[in-house]
């Protein structure tokens, strides 16, 4: 079950990383001697890409990121070894 919360969350953090890249590779791409609708649409990627896609879980309360992982494996561990040293 951990493998998979982590595969989903590196893949989440992954397309978070890459859609923040789009508006910069469409704006370097050679858009200003095509027409104008083409210009306005990559205005629109440009600003699209300004807030970047998220993994949300549990109703969209929970981001989906490797801060996401971490802080399951951390509260994972403290559990254990609580109940580690109450079971000694």
């Amino acid at each position: 079950m951990m493998m998979e919360l982590g595969i989903y969350c590196w893949k989440a953090s992954t397309l978070m990383h890459v859609s923040l890249n789009t508006g910069e590779a469409a704006y370097g791409a050679d858009w200003m001697s095509e027409s104008k609708h083409m210009g306005q649409s990559v205005q629109l990627i440009i600003s699209r890409s300004q807030r970047p896609l998220t993994l949300k879980a549990y109703w969209g309360i929970v981001t989906m990121d490797l801060e996401t992982i971490i802080n399951v494996l951390r509260a994972t561990y403290s559990y254990f070894t609580f109940l580690r040293q109450t079971n000694n």
